[in-house]
């Protein structure tokens, strides 16, 4: 988080993440690569700079091999909690596995 030179607002980085919907998963018709489970996004490398007045709310986004027991986290999960196995480029109309013990998010 920082502020902005101009006009003093505090800003903060922000990653994209895509829902099912919002990807080529939900193209009737083609062949799916992989079969998304409930509260499952796909993580990008796409990012943003925010006025952090804009953010409306903060989800919890754990990658799938952090959860003790997933059925648990879907069955217990709001509407601010996701989680992701998946990173989506969308340039490419595909989807890559990460591992969250090799990747750095941040």
């Amino acid at each position: 988080m920082w502020e902005n030179r101009k006009n003093k607002f505090k800003m903060m980085r922000v990653r994209w993440f895509y829902r099912t919907r919002d990807t080529v998963l939900s193209v009737k018709g083609r062949k799916k690569p992989i079969a998304p489970l409930e509260n499952e996004v796909f993580i990008s490398d796409k990012l943003d700079d925010n006025y952090l007045t804009t953010i409306e709310t903060v989800c919890n986004i754990p990658h799938y091999n952090d959860l003790k027991d997933v059925d648990a986290f879907i069955a217990s999960s709001s509407d601010t909690d996701f989680f992701f196995r998946y990173k989506y480029i969308p340039e490419k109309s595909s989807f890559v596995a990460v591992d969250s013990s090799t990747e750095t998010w941040l």
